[in-house]
């Protein structure tokens, strides 16, 4: 290997000094980062996770020379012990082919605790170095609504996830989403609006990244039973239609309106205006309710990987909600006008 590794793990053990007693590493945290405007954040919000749940971190920076490196570890004494908390390593990999970066990575984390894959290339199936890279995770962890092609980097994915059953794969943008789900089966608790949940005949959704409004509808469609049909409408076990728009509209990697139409009712969940932890639940029609506000807690980066990291191994409503956005999104690019 081009890269020293044998001196950057020497860096480490002098950096945590003598007598650094017993490691408390839980698990490793590889990030890689290709976009040079990522990798200082990526940096901050990895390093506020190993300082939560001590880890080793490795990111590998492929915007910057390879060779260029930093290391860093922090201690802390408990009861007259001193102990190894969060160790963080940043390395340049800029043009490393994908057998060196597994070899760099390989020999840089700890041993027998689990490693969780933060994965911010430009592609998923068609990057080499995440299918090397993988060979080491436990778990990887991506953020579809970052992408510059969102349609392209769900369909990679969920051809990854196909190819790779063993790990645990959580896609931050349908993380986002709890919030959401939670306010939509709230309308049907209400014993006299569940049979309308059977007769929802169109769906619209407004969000500022085309993820999350994708995995609302894959959602939606895998709970209830829809299947594809078309570019633009599911059909049930009855062959009714259910059709469906996705709008861009708010800030990015957020939703802002979700709206159901059944058969004589609209239900519908809007951020307030002018927030952005605040949503309004409406039913109108026949079974009408008066409006409520319900709050959204913002969950930041750090939070949802935290969760992802905590989450059950195999999510497998997470897995068919991306399927059906992943069929979704073939009809439409079946389609005349955007062949």
């Amino acid at each position: 290997m081009s890269l020293d590794v044998a001196q950057i793990l020497d860096e480490l053990a002098r950096d945590r000094g003598e007598g650094a007693g017993v490691s408390t590493t839980t698990m490793n945290l590889v990030a890689l980062v290709d976009d040079p405007n990522l990798c200082e954040w990526i940096v901050e919000r990895t390093g506020e996770i190993a300082r939560r749940h001590p880890s080793r971190v490795v990111v590998l920076d492929a915007a910057h020379e390879a060779g260029t490196h930093s290391v860093h570890s922090s201690m802390r004494e408990i009861e007259h012990t001193l102990m190894t908390g969060s160790q963080q390593i940043t390395i340049g990999v800029s043009g490393m082919q994908a057998p060196e970066l597994f070899s760099v990575a390989h020999a840089l984390v700890v041993p027998n605790v689990e490693t969780v894959l933060y994965w911010a290339g430009a592609h998923v199936a068609g990057d080499e170095r995440l299918g090397r890279l993988s060979e080491i995770a436990d778990c990887l962890v991506v953020d579809t609504s970052r992408s510059d092609s969102t349609a392209g980097t769900l369909r990679e994915l969920a051809s990854f996830v196909e190819a790779h059953e063993s790990i645990a794969v959580h896609d931050l943008a349908y993380m986002r989403l709890l919030s959401w789900q939670d306010m939509i089966a709230q309308f049907f608790d209400d014993p006299e609006l569940a049979s309308e949940i059977g007769t929802i005949s169109r769906i619209d959704i407004a969000a500022g990244s085309d993820s999350e409004a994708l995995y609302i509808v894959g959602w939606l469609a895998s709970r209830l039973g829809w299947q594809p049909h078309t570019s633009d409408a599911f059909c049930d076990g009855a062959g009714a239609e259910i059709h469906f728009t996705i709008a861009r509209e708010g800030d990015p990697r957020r939703v802002h309106r979700i709206a159901l139409e059944s058969g004589d009712s609209t239900f519908t969940a809007a951020l307030e205006p002018g927030t952005a932890d605040l949503a309004a639940l409406a039913v109108s029609g026949k079974f009408a309710r008066p409006e409520r506000c319900v709050p959204l807690h913002h969950i930041d980066i750090v939070a949802l990987i935290e969760r992802a990291i905590l989450s059950p191994r195999r999510d497998d409503v997470f897995r068919s909600s991306l399927q059906m956005a992943r069929a979704v999104l073939e009809r439409r690019s079946n389609r005349p006008d955007e062949a």
